[in-house]
């Protein structure tokens, strides 16, 4: 397999794997998308960075430094696709079909065929960041916050106890005119096994109070101590809050959808793959500035491995410092200098549930041609839609052919022709939109040319 060294994992370490970078094998699986095994008694993993797929915990983080499984090697003119795990022994039928997307990926690498999958991300954006503070305990610290987010600048997302909040209207009308307001619920306590009945009275008195204090709106909810249970979710779908920051399911480093009988619109859950600053501060006890600023990037790094969300999640209480301030802009810095796309929380589920709407197919018609068929089954418009074509060969050149199709869009986008992103010689291609339609069908060919010495 060419590589170093090769581990061998005990029972407790083989629960898992998850999608970790990017790349052909894990093409049309969700970012970090974790599948349960049964535990074995010596499961192979190797030592590399560089693997699409990786031992993992709950988490999604890796269960060593480099437990990687898979591995993929060109062998003279023959390829060879390593994968650790044997799909027949997934817990449930979905980890199974997780699994056996795996599988035909890498037989569509091996025989140099072509796959694609939908960006993530608007633009092609190779991975997404969000900043969300709760605001609670010692509320006032959130004015440097704030005034940082306003600076730097970059966007902010603020889930208020409505409690709390209304006894600092000057701090709240500082936070409205820089970021987003959400909901951190009424009081600062959990939901979980409360009635329904409840539940939805705590959540519209949380959004009637922040109403009253100037917020526009109120869309987005994070439970006190991550405390909520399944009525918690359809309170918040019936009420007609849009997400919530927090799922703990944690199978995947992206939001996923969860639709109720009744709701306004399907609530977007998204997940905190990525350490925050209880985590930072108090677990693992960083006081170092330069100390923090490594953690904070190595989170960031491996967001950026798996293509996910880098949910930063921070709390008022510990954000009441100068160097801890500073490490907040530099990590909105980063993540910006690295490509990712920054949202507040409301613009993250408008996207996610707008792309949940769109429907890719991808088909051979030539022997180096690429047929893209989109649909977008939603009532609104999708600006910078992203495709990833893996033609799985050396590509030189790619372009978008003039079908008469083709030009009829192109008079409807006002001559803003699609984009193409190809790094000379990668196997991979990114095509970016400039729209799509509520309703609407686009179809595309893409014509490519092999690097010279390829097959």
């Amino acid at each position: 397999l060419s590589v170093d060294r090769v581990d061998i994992l005990g029972r407790d370490e083989s629960y898992f794997v998850s999608a970790a970078r990017r790349g052909t094998l894990n093409a049309g699986l969700a970012p970090g998308l974790r599948s349960g095994l049964p535990a074995a008694d010596a499961s192979p993993a190797i030592a590399t960075q560089d693997a699409e797929l990786v031992w993992s915990n709950w988490n999604l983080r890796p269960i060593r430094e480099l437990s990687g499984a898979s591995r993929r090697l060109e062998r003279g003119s023959g390829r060879l696709a390593w994968i650790a795990v044997d799909a027949r022994r997934a817990h449930q039928a979905e980890d199974r079909e997780k699994l056996v997307r795996l599988f035909e990926n890498a037989l569509r690498w091996a025989h140099r065929d072509i796959s694609g999958e939908l960006h993530t991300w608007p633009g092609g954006a190779p991975f997404a960041g969000l900043i969300a503070m709760d605001t609670e305990d010692q509320f006032a610290n959130a004015r440097a916050v704030a005034a940082a987010a306003a600076s730097e600048p970059f966007p902010m997302t603020y889930l208020v106890v409505a409690g709390i909040a209304k006894q600092h209207p000057r701090v709240m009308a500082q936070l409205i005119r820089t970021g987003e307001i959400g909901s951190h619920a009424d009081v600062h306590d959990g939901f979980k096994d409360e009635d329904l009945a409840t539940q939805r009275q705590r959540l519209g008195r949380a959004r009637n109070i922040t109403l009253s204090l100037g917020a526009s709106d109120v869309l987005g909810f994070r439970p006190p101590y991550e405390s909520y249970d399944a009525n918690t979710l359809r309170a918040l779908a019936t009420e007609g809050y849009g997400y919530q920051l927090g799922d703990l399911e944690l199978d995947r480093a992206v939001p996923r959808i969860v639709s109720f009988d009744g709701a306004v619109a399907p609530l977007v859950q998204v997940p905190r793959p990525v350490e925050d600053d209880y985590d930072l501060f108090e677990r693992r006890s960083i006081a170092d500035p330069a100390a923090l600023r490594e953690a904070m990037l190595a989170e960031v790094d491996r967001s950026e491995r798996m293509g996910g969300l880098h949910y930063f999640s921070l709390h008022t209480q510990y954000f009441d410092r100068p160097e801890r301030i500073d490490a907040l802009r530099a990590l909105a810095r980063e993540l910006r200098a690295r490509g990712a796309w920054l949202s507040t929380g409301s613009e993250l589920a408008a996207w996610w549930r707008r792309r949940d709407q769109v429907h890719l197919a991808v088909e051979r018609a030539g022997p180096r041609r690429v047929r893209i068929r989109l649909t977008n089954r939603g009532a609104s418009s999708l600006d910078g839609l992203a495709v990833r074509i893996y033609t799985n060969l050396p590509t030189q050149r790619i372009q978008v052919s003039g079908t008469q199709v083709f030009q009829e869009l192109l008079a409807r986008w006002q001559g803003r022709a699609p984009e193409v992103r190809l790094r000379a010689g990668a196997e991979h291609a990114d095509l970016i939109l400039p729209t799509i339609g509520a309703g609407e069908s686009q179809n595309f060919d893409l014509d490519y040319e092999v690097q010279e010495g390829g097959t």
